[in-house]
């Protein structure tokens, strides 16, 4: 199978562009356009020709138009195209099956597609590169954004609490025939107790409960357990990746994902209503990236034909250096989507090194906020860097 982009999404953009790239030429070549800007370029060239008496711009409209013809006529059938994801890693979806949904046309240029799946192959060497010098939960090839995605999905998977009915009923009369009693006893022994923290499986309230009690909650602390490895919105390897990049045992980190969702459904019943607009943006950006990354590439190889037909007219490379300085911005951008991955990830190594509790890792995960930022920042900043003039032409 042939490789053209690192995401599923992005790959299937790539290809499209690819096939509309193809579709252009052959409209270009069947066309009166392309003799249109033959005949243009002919006559700027027999003017030039005329006013300085010698035969070079003719000569460069020639070399121009085999050139021209070389680059867009050759084609190909697409193949079986898949990401660096789906060769390398787990993806739930098919770079083939989304690209099909979008336009049922298989052939692109020859020249074009490979330059494509040369820079791909680039890309993801150092992308690699990278990837071993990091833990398994946090390589970008064999999942692009796969912490923050899966620290988002957490948080997003808690704040909709429990939409099981009947075990969400269960937890709440829990709550009011144990919980809520033992919560007032402790008040009233002590007025300085500190009930923020008392969350119904907390060691001193559990002392407070009756054996019928003890019993509800640990069969409600099992039913839980089996709710989050039942919810459509985790990974099914989700804790394990919450584990290592918190580095909290498993066990820890489900007694947290429990408190944290016990404690949504009694922030409901007091009906307090919490902002998450930020995580919300955030989660957003990191989800919207590759269709940015893939309709921007895309495009970029969509276009290719009609910078070869201004070739043709203006018989100057300059528009050749230009096309070449988006491409590699474009090619900077999923790069830079990388780097900013790792550089979020030093917030992560820092957060679990202060962080006894894991519960950071999806009630504040900042270096989703952080990764989301240099995202936004990342179209312009791959741009300055690539040079504006490559050399004298």
């Amino acid at each position: 199978m042939d490789i053209f982009g690192l995401t599923p999404i992005d790959t299937a953009l790539s290809v499209l562009g690819l096939n509309a790239a193809q579709i252009i030429a052959n409209y270009l070549v069947t066309t009166p356009l392309s003799a249109t800007a033959l005949a243009a370029g002919f006559l700027f060239s027999i003017v030039k020709t005329a006013r300085y008496g010698h035969t070079q711009p003719l000569v460069i409209l020639f070399v121009v138009t085999l050139s021209a013809l070389f680059l867009v006529l050759p084609q190909r059938p697409e193949g079986n195209i898949q990401s660096a994801q789906e060769r390398y890693g787990h993806s739930d979806h098919s770079s083939q099956m989304i690209k099909d949904r979008l336009i049922e046309y298989h052939q692109i240029p020859v020249l074009l597609g490979f330059a494509e799946q040369i820079s791909v192959a680039i890309l993801a060497g150092a992308i690699h590169t990278f990837d071993v010098l990091m833990p398994s939960w946090a390589h970008f090839l064999t999942s692009p954004f796969g912490a923050a995605r899966i620290a988002l999905n957490m948080r997003k998977a808690i704040a909709l609490g429990i939409t099981d009915a009947p075990l969400h009923a269960r937890l709440q009369k829990f709550l009011n025939d144990f919980y809520l009693p033992a919560l007032g006893i402790i008040k009233n022994e002590s007025s300085a107790a500190p009930l923020a923290e008392l969350w119904p499986g907390h060691e001193r309230v559990l002392s407070y409960y009756s054996s019928p009690g003890k019993a509800q909650w640990k069969q409600l602390g099992e039913e839980i357990a089996r709710y989050f490895d039942q919810d459509p919105h985790l990974d099914h390897d989700a804790r394990a990746h919450i584990s290592a990049m918190t580095q909290s045992p498993q066990d820890a980190v489900l007694l947290s994902m429990t408190k944290s969702l016990v404690e949504q459904v009694l922030a409901r019943l007091a009906d307090v209503k919490a902002n998450d607009w930020m995580w919300q943006a955030t989660a957003a950006v990191v989800s919207v990236f590759p269709y940015m990354y893939g309709w921007a590439n895309g495009l970029v190889l969509g276009c290719f034909p009609l910078m070869i037909l201004t070739c043709v007219v203006t018989r100057s490379p300059r528009t050749i250096v230009h096309y070449c300085r988006t491409f590699a911005g474009v090619k900077a951008m999923a790069l830079g989507a990388a780097l900013c991955f790792y550089a979020s990830l030093i917030v992560a190594a820092v957060a679990a090194n202060t962080q006894s509790d894991p519960s950071w890792a999806w009630e504040r995960p900042y270096f989703c906020a952080v990764l989301a930022i240099l995202l936004v920042a990342l179209p312009v900043g791959a741009f300055v860097i690539i040079p504006k003039h490559g050399g004298s032409i």
